[in-house]
């Protein structure tokens, strides 16, 4: 068995932009959730998701690409009726992957009032989400 020595610290939560500079993931998921805790939820996307982003909810098709995935998101915010509580639960990190935690409270005008927990599972590529599956209980 080989033993690394008590100085070795692997390279997580990393991912490498265009110039080979590391970016730390734990900075942009931070960011994330604290863009969405603020209300700026289409401001994160523009700014930390990649133009060839698949999104996808629990077993559904996923979403693939920016422009359909702001189609996607438009229509969720343009029926939002009431939007009472986002809450930021958990954070966790690893290479190139997070996850966060969510307790959501609104009234959506299809989906009536919607509260329940998510966990959104994230990857990163070159310092933005490239791949984002939501699990659920709504």
């Amino acid at each position: 068995m080989h033993c690394q020595s008590a100085d070795y610290k692997p390279a997580l939560n990393q991912t490498m932009t265009t110039a080979n500079q590391p970016v730390s993931v734990r900075k942009q998921v931070d960011q994330l959730v604290a863009m969405l805790r603020e209300g700026l939820t289409m401001e994160a996307f523009e700014q930390l998701y990649h133009p060839d982003v698949m999104m996808q909810e629990k077993c559904q098709m996923p979403t693939i690409g920016k422009a359909a995935n702001r189609l996607r998101l438009d229509a969720f915010f343009a029926n939002l009726i009431e939007f009472r509580r986002l809450e930021h639960l958990n954070t966790t990190y690893g290479h190139q992957v997070t996850t966060t935690e969510w307790h959501y409270d609104y009234t959506h005008r299809e989906w009536g009032v919607c509260n329940f927990f998510q966990v959104a599972i994230q990857h990163w590529h070159n310092g933005l989400i490239i791949k984002e599956k939501f699990y659920h209980t709504r």
